[in-house]
């Protein structure tokens, strides 16, 4: 199963414009032979470079999501993020979702460290800038927790939690006992 999250680029446009027309009043500003020249010039460099993340970032990239299941000896589902530029596709991760220990509804990485512990590591796979459909999905991998922020539809997300439902596998972190002593 593949989901492709429904491209918005309005909001990522709308400060991409923004930074960029910044950059160029900077710019100007510092022609006009003002005091401080250097730091209107850096300043406008400073937004041009964000300017050129936003339109890299939010409107040039976008992920799929692919959940399939391996027919191999052990049965396995694996779950694998893939960055799409293009027609350039490269996947950012691939894991098995048995090592899934929490997959829930985003509310943000400081309230789902203050639910569930520590994170050693936080990936924001979303193709859209601002968007409401933000699932965490959180595993044990060499020993670190890392997060994946995802943007995904009900519908989707649904099948990830039959998956893990299947694996006996919930939305809960199955080591909440060991982390809620660990926070202190």
């Amino acid at each position: 199963m593949i989901y492709y999250p429904k491209k918005n680029t309005g909001p990522a446009a709308a400060v991409s414009i923004a930074l960029y027309c910044g950059a160029a009043l900077m710019f100007l500003i510092s022609e006009l032979g003002v005091p401080y020249r250097l730091v209107f010039q850096l300043a406008a460099l400073v937004m041009l470079s964000f300017g050129i993340y936003f339109t890299s970032r939010y409107m040039l990239t976008d992920y799929k999501y692919v959940l399939k299941d391996i027919e191999k000896p052990d049965d396995k589902i694996s779950f694998a993020v893939v960055k799409v530029n293009g027609k350039r596709e490269t996947v950012t991760a691939n894991f098995y979702l048995e090592s899934v220990y929490v997959f829930e509804k985003s509310e943000g990485v400081k309230a789902f460290e203050t639910k569930h512990g520590k994170i050693d590591k936080v990936y924001n796979n979303r193709s859209n800038f601002k968007t409401n459909e933000i699932y965490s999905m959180a595993i044990e991998f060499n020993g670190m927790k890392v997060l994946f922020l995802l943007e995904l539809s009900e519908r989707f997300a649904d099948e990830i939690r039959a998956r893990l439902s299947d694996l006996g596998i919930g939305g809960e972190d199955k080591n909440a006992g060991e982390n809620s002593g660990n926070n202190s």
